[in-house]
């Protein structure tokens, strides 16, 4: 079975970026990092790892040491891909679109980014950042969120970030918006940012990496066959009484809310009184 790590980024005494909303980026990574790894094993034979925890947790009191053990985390399972998430900020308002990374090596100082065709030093990582970069640029796309190509023909970044380094295995860093924008931001907080992007990445990955499917799908997306609920929640929608989200999910684990409620209870008494008249008409 193959392994997946994934890097929620930042976290502990390191909360990333703070984005215009005051929301420290280590919330969002860890949010995308959980729901993307309960979707792949959910969904795909494939072992999931996080580098840490949740995001009040860290590895070590400074960077460098944090982003070593980050790394040694996928290494000393010899992991098939390390998958960080981050949102970026450059402070620039007007700066927009998400991104991907793989590593290139950089001579002297300074981070040195730039296209991947042509400039990564990083062939390992490079099939599987082709592979995926599609599928999430489209993504982030149906939800608002514009990418920034860096002159690649694929869309792909490079630079000398040192978690891509020190991974021996295949790494990829990805930048799910901007936060420094007010457009992004207000993009990645509506509620289906963050299951759509998850699925979205989860597929992407499957494909690149080969993961067999684990079961069927179930009555929605984010519904396996084998859910202790799917049943229940395929008879409701075939018996019109719930609908799913305009994306084609159900909600797992979403509260409902009381407009909600009320739909169901005006939905479930039409169905009874159709199936009583029904009953008498026969």
């Amino acid at each position: 079975m193959k392994r997946i790590v994934i890097d929620p980024g930042h976290g502990g005494w390191d909360p990333g970026a703070i984005a215009v909303d005051g929301v420290p980026e280590c919330q969002f990574t860890w949010q995308l990092s959980k729901a993307l790894g309960d979707y792949l094993v959910g969904r795909y034979q494939v072992e999931v790892v996080y580098t840490h925890e949740g995001p009040d947790t860290a590895l070590a009191d400074n960077q460098v040491d944090e982003l070593r053990r980050r790394a040694a985390v996928a290494n000393k399972i010899e992991a098939d891909l390390l998958f960080s998430i981050h949102h970026d900020n450059t402070g620039g308002r007007s700066v927009r679109g998400g991104s991907l990374w793989i590593w290139r090596q950089v001579q002297g100082s300074g981070l040195g980014w730039a296209g991947a065709k042509g400039n990564h030093t990083d062939p390992k990582s490079y099939p599987v950042a082709q592979a995926i970069v599609g599928p999430i640029r489209d993504a982030l796309a149906d939800l608002g969120v514009p990418w920034r190509w860096w002159g690649d023909p694929d869309g792909i970044a490079c630079a000398d970030f040192y978690l891509l380094e020190c991974t021996r295995g295949p790494a990829i860093l990805f930048e799910a918006f901007h936060g420094s924008n007010a457009d992004d931001v207000a993009a990645a907080r509506r509620p289906e940012f963050v299951p759509t992007l998850a699925r979205a990445i989860g597929d992407a990955l499957a494909t690149a990496l080969d993961l067999p499917a684990r079961v069927q799908p179930g009555p929605f997306a984010d519904v396996p066959a084998d859910h202790w609920a799917a049943d229940a929640i395929a008879r409701a929608k075939t018996l019109g009484l719930m609908a799913g989200h305009p994306d084609g999910t159900f909600g797992l684990g979403q509260p409902l809310k009381r407009e909600e409620a009320a739909v169901l209870a005006i939905q479930l008494r039409d169905r009874i009184l159709a199936d009583i008249l029904a009953a008498l008409n026969k």
